[in-house]
């Protein structure tokens, strides 16, 4: 995962589409270096578009989306169990499984990529209002 990251910021793609897991936190060492990963993107001012499952730390999460660069969808964790991490940029997708061992897969090839947008942007234009609700339910 860490050269994975590395590879992203070396690139320093404008934009990153991520499919959220909800196993990271269970590793407080894999959760560690995805936080210190985000805090590399917000310096590098890479802009995050998430779908994620609902979370308890959503409510401390989203209050600071627009300073991290993040805009996300949120979809209700019992039909969005998300147990693995997609990140999705230029012709790049990469794949972790947070479970033990943590697993990175790499994949650079554009067919790939593009049939992974597809479904990426389906799931981001068809959820909207749910995620109103949701960031309604968090925030007040």
């Amino acid at each position: 995962l860490q050269a994975f990251y590395e590879k992203l910021n070396k690139d320093r793609p404008e934009e990153i589409y991520l499919v959220r897991s909800t196993h990271v936190e269970q590793h407080a060492d894999m959760n560690a270096v995805v936080i210190k990963q985000i805090e590399k993107q917000i310096q590098l001012g890479i802009k995050v578009n998430v779908i994620t499952p609902t979370l308890d730390s959503l409510r401390e999460r989203i209050p600071t989306d627009s300073a991290r660069l993040i805009e996300r969808r949120i979809i209700d964790r019992s039909v969005f169990e998300t147990s693995s991490q997609i990140i999705i940029y230029n012709n790049i997708v990469a794949h972790t499984t947070y479970r033990n061992p943590t697993v990175t897969t790499v994949i650079e090839h554009k067919d790939i990529a593009e049939t992974l947008m597809a479904m990426f942007n389906i799931i981001w234009k068809k959820t909207l209002a749910e995620t109103q609700e949701h960031i309604k339910k968090y925030t007040s």
